[in-house]
Formats: structure tokens, sequence, C-alpha cells
């Protein structure tokens, strides 16, 4: 029996409602855990900082999820407005971007959806359009479905064929790229929705796949999504061997 790989999903960082809302909380979406279980890895959630190599080493993969915004220090921009500081956690920065680190200095597999996206952009050097309806002048955060036009020869493109529809969540965007990154699909307004590495097994989606798993307990108007965690799982699977 094949091993099944074991693969760090990254949380949101939170406070309880109860206690007048004092008490900090790790947050993760179910969806995330049952996509990664329903496509065959096992997915474990990193509960502190400072031990993104002890979870490198454990691990066969990374999982950067969706959530809140990076902080615009990251990409040396401020903030355009406050709406844009919204929900920032020094914490979850910091987890995340020391575990991107490891992972991609040892060469292993690494996905992100949505604010997994822009952390892969980010900590590559690239930057982010702070709000897409006030500078783009286009909404992408509704949840509404798009239609996302796949590059050739890339993930999406050989999974869904050149055109898709996804749904999108999202107020920030790609800005400028990030080094070793090419974008891999766009919306039709011509919004970047996906990336990969060029030399790496890594490679991210902005919208939401994990919403759009059947087989994880989720539906969307568009194809099944588990064969994209299928292919990342796979990845991970042959890092484990």
């Amino acid at each position: 029996m094949n091993k099944k790989p074991v693969i760090v999903v990254t949380s949101e960082h939170g406070f309880s409602a109860a206690n007048m809302g004092s008490v900090p909380l790790y947050i993760l979406d179910k969806a995330y855990s049952h996509a990664i279980t329903a496509a065959g890895g096992i997915p474990i959630t990193p509960l502190g900082p400072c031990m993104e190599d002890r979870y490198c080493e454990m691990a066969d993969g990374l999982l950067l999820t969706g959530g809140s915004n990076i902080h615009s220090g990251r990409y040396n921009t401020p903030f355009i407005d406050q709406d844009a500081s919204y929900g920032i956690s020094y914490h979850r920065d910091n987890i995340e971007f020391d575990l991107f680190k490891a992972f991609f200095e040892a060469g292993k597999p690494i996905m992100g959806i949505c604010r997994g996206n822009q952390l892969i952009n980010v900590a590559l050097g690239g930057t982010l359009v702070q709000d897409l309806m006030k500078v783009k002048g286009t909404e992408h955060s509704d949840g509404s479905s798009q239609q996302i036009n796949a590059e050739p020869d890339s993930i999406l493109e050989k999974l869904y064929g050149k055109e898709f529809q996804a749904n999108t969540f999202h107020r920030q965007a790609i800005d400028k790229l990030g080094a070793g990154l090419k974008i891999t699909a766009y919306a039709q307004d011509g919004i970047p929705e996906a990336l990969e590495h060029e030399t790496k097994p890594v490679f991210s989606v902005q919208f939401r796949p994990e919403l759009m798993c059947k087989e994880a307990g989720t539906n969307f108007d568009g194809p099944d999504m588990i064969s994209l965690f299928e292919y990342f799982v796979n990845l991970c699977r042959d890092e484990a061997k």
C-alpha cells in the first residue's frame, strides 16, 4: 500500500465570540481538510510559530489556504485605505511566510488557494492589487461564477480545458509577478486567477476549488475540482516515497 502523504494545511487566526472575544483561536474551514482527505492525503494544521523546519521535515507538502489580507508591508506598499487593513494577522503572516520559505527551499510541493495564491506571489517578490473594485473597477468578491481562461499546457488546462467556470471570493489580486512565476489562467476581465512556478512543484489558484469538490461534500455549477487536489496530493505522494 502506498503511504498517504502528510500535508500541512494552514488556518486563519481569530478570536472566540464568547468571553468578550478575548480567546485566540485557530480557525480552519473544513472544506480544505475534507478535500485533502478525499484526494488521499492526511491533513495536519500548524499550531505555532518558529517550527516551520519541523513541519517541513514531517510533512510532504504545504497547502496555503484562503482568508484575511496579507499585510501590505510584506510587499513594501502602504495600505490604500483602512478597509485594506481589516483583519490583518501578523501571527498568520509570520507562520505562513516561514512555512513557505521552508517548503520552497526544500523543493516540496506547495499549493495556494485565494490568499495562498497571493502569499506565494508576495513571498517571491511580487505585489498585489489591494482592492479590485477601487483600483480596477471589477468585482470578484461576491462568490459569483466567473469564466476562467486557462493558458495552454497549464495544470488547469490539462485538467479542465481552456475554459471553465469557477467561483471567486477575492477583493485583492496579483499585480507585479513574483520571481520564477507565470500566470496560467485569467478571468474574462483579465484578472489573474492561477500561478505556476517555472521550476518548482508550486502552483496556486485565486478561486476556491475546495468549494467545488463533490466528494468533499461541496457543490458548485462547474467542474468537480477534486481532481486538482488529487493532482496536488499525487505530487506530495511522490515526495513521500
